[in-house]
């Protein structure tokens, strides 16, 4: 790709500027202050979407037709015998045209609002059920001799923050020394800039703070650092929390699914079991929308469901 093209006015940008270049400038502009995990995510998603469409089509030459076709070969690949390309992937690619395409409308770079040809395929119904308690009480049994894991694990399960999130907690963004329940209370960095509040049990505080009484002398102020030898001067890196985990699994003989984003599962599941309203899972969650939270979490387990069913029936002959 090109150096990102300095893009002036809408009429200049139909005639002259390419996609490649319209990659370029998202990247540089849009993207501004995004985690290098993020970059890479769309880099590589946009990267196959410009090369499918062509680099050197101009916008003003950007029709519906090159949107339409794209999406039916994606689709095409999904439905072979056997697919080629999973519906997640596909999901994947189209939620990062979208974004790109959202950005060229909102930036006046392109004329028509193309959305409506790249809508977002239809992923089968998953009932995410998180890491499973006597999994959770088996790792965090298990890290009782490394302060350092400790904190993280216990910091994860109880805010639901995620492994960004954990991975990019700086000194700044504890309140250890405040009174309680202040204390307990901690801003998260996820998906690039974005800063929320995480309230952290006091389980999870009191194994922070332990860590932090022995955490080596480091150049960084990230909380969480590398314990490689030599490596101490570096913050831990979100993949790192995924190898912590697997090397308890490993050690346990843990089979199943159980990364950190199925812990934040979890997390959700149980307070919503716990009659929690689903706006305010929302912004424990982080969820910019709650039609996300309710996507994801709405639809109750089989046996959730059961046991709403149990506890609120009442038969024909009953009082109530």
């Amino acid at each position: 790709m090109n150096q990102p093209t300095a893009i002036e006015t809408p009429i200049q940008t139909a005639r002259e500027i390419t996609l490649g270049d319209a990659h370029d400038a998202f990247l540089d502009e849009e993207l501004i202050g995004a985690s290098a995990e993020t970059m890479r995510w769309y880099k590589c998603r946009l990267g196959l979407f410009i090369r499918a469409i062509g680099p050197d089509l101009k916008l003003s030459d950007l029709t519906k037709r090159h949107l339409i076709d794209w999406w039916r070969a994606l689709e095409a690949r999904t439905q072979a015998d056997p697919p080629t390309l999973t519906p997640d992937t596909m999901h994947g690619y189209v939620r990062a045209a979208r974004k790109i395409l959202s950005w060229l409308y909102d930036s006046h770079l392109i004329v028509d609002d193309l959305l409506k040809y790249v809508q977002l395929p239809t992923l089968p119904e998953r009932q995410r059920k998180g890491v499973r308690d006597d999994v959770v009480i088996s790792i965090i049994e298990a890290t009782a001799g490394n302060l350092r894991d400790r904190a993280i694990i216990l910091f994860m399960e109880s805010t639901g923050a995620r492994r960004g999130g954990v991975s990019s907690l700086r000194l700044d963004d504890l309140n250890t020394t405040a009174s309680p329940p202040y204390n307990r209370r901690a801003t998260v960095h996820e998906k690039g800039k974005k800063a929320r509040e995480v309230f952290m049990s006091l389980a999870a505080f009191e194994a922070l703070v332990a860590y932090l009484a022995i955490r080596p002398k480091s150049k960084s102020d990230f909380v969480f650092l590398d314990q490689r030898p030599q490596r101490q001067n570096n913050g831990l890196k979100p993949g790192a929390i995924n190898q912590m985990i697997a090397r308890y699994k490993r050690a346990l003989g843990i089979t199943g699914t159980c990364s950190p984003h199925q812990w934040r599962h979890r997390f959700c599941r149980r307070l919503l079991k716990r009659r929690l309203p689903l706006s305010t899972a929302q912004q424990l969650l982080g969820h910019k929308n709650i039609n996300v939270t309710a996507s994801i979490y709405g639809n109750l387990l089989v046996d959730e469901l059961q046991e709403a069913f149990d506890a609120t029936y009442a038969p024909p002959d009953s009082q109530d």
